[in-house]
């Protein structure tokens, strides 16, 4: 995680954080599935004490628990990776 930032403290900051991130796209019938360029990239399954998250990554999927501040630092910053990377020129 960078200097400064702190993890979310719940569910709630992660989705607001991930809902400020350029490059995904909230979208769905169902809130906190997001889509990174038309495609389905990150999405949330379980209860509080036992949320996992299916991160999209290449083309397969990744399950992340996000239960703790800690998993959800460590998804996000995952997130913010794999963006930084896709925003590279080929």
């Amino acid at each position: 995680m960078m200097a400064g930032m702190t993890a979310p403290a719940t569910h709630d900051d992660l989705l607001a954080a991930l809902r400020d991130l350029d490059g995904i796209v909230e979208k769905g019938r169902t809130p906190a599935h997001f889509y990174h360029r038309s495609r389905a990239f990150l999405h949330f399954h379980g209860t509080d004490d036992h949320l996992v998250a299916d991160l999209r990554r290449a083309d397969h999927w990744e399950r992340w628990p996000v239960g703790t501040p800690e998993g959800r630092a460590a998804l996000l910053s995952a997130v913010r990776e794999h963006l930084a990377g896709a925003a590279q020129p080929s």
